[in-house]
């Protein structure tokens, strides 16, 4: 995520060769694993956003973007210690709060022209929300488990918000 934070400083120069080089070995360390061994992950972002993407064609790393914000808000208290640390390390942040760290995810989307709503990728469907709820049920994702055991409720107060 730094090295993502460091290229959103340079993204007018996205259609170099060099700066594209870099954002793809960034996101090649990202979906080998490499950087997650030995530490505990939660996918419970990806599984929702891909209903994202199965029902409006929403390209996966914008999908990422709209549920993030949400998905952190909700589990704020569980990984309160750990997004401090990610606005220390990754933001430069001083003495962030949690708040202060999911604030900067936020502008460091926007900079890049990252939606954080499903309105701001153009979905307006009064029943979004709903629609996403019913494609997870469908494929049993409604409880993600995961560290911070995201249940039914948790999953759909996150997408209610990033549906919102």
């Amino acid at each position: 995520m730094k090295a993502l934070v460091k290229l959103g400083a340079t993204f007018d120069r996205h259609a170099e060769p060099d700066w594209q080089q870099n954002l793809m070995w960034a996101a090649n360390q990202a979906l080998c694993g490499v950087i997650g061994v030995g530490v505990p992950q939660d996918w419970a972002t990806h599984r929702i956003a891909v209903e994202l993407t199965a029902l409006w064609g929403i390209d996966h790393g914008r999908t990422l973007a709209i549920i993030q914000p949400a998905l952190l808000r909700e589990l704020i208290e569980y990984k309160r210690e750990k997004l401090e640390q990610f606005g220390r390390e990754v933001f430069g942040l001083n003495a962030p709060s949690a708040e202060d760290a999911i604030a900067a995810l936020e502008t460091f989307y926007r900079s890049v022209n990252m939606p954080l709503h499903l309105r701001d990728a153009g979905i307006s469907e009064v029943d979004a929300a709903d629609r996403v709820l019913a494609g997870l049920r469908a494929h049993g994702k409604m409880a993600l488990g995961g560290h911070a055991g995201i249940d039914e409720a948790k999953t759909e107060r996150i997408v209610r918000a990033a549906c919102a």
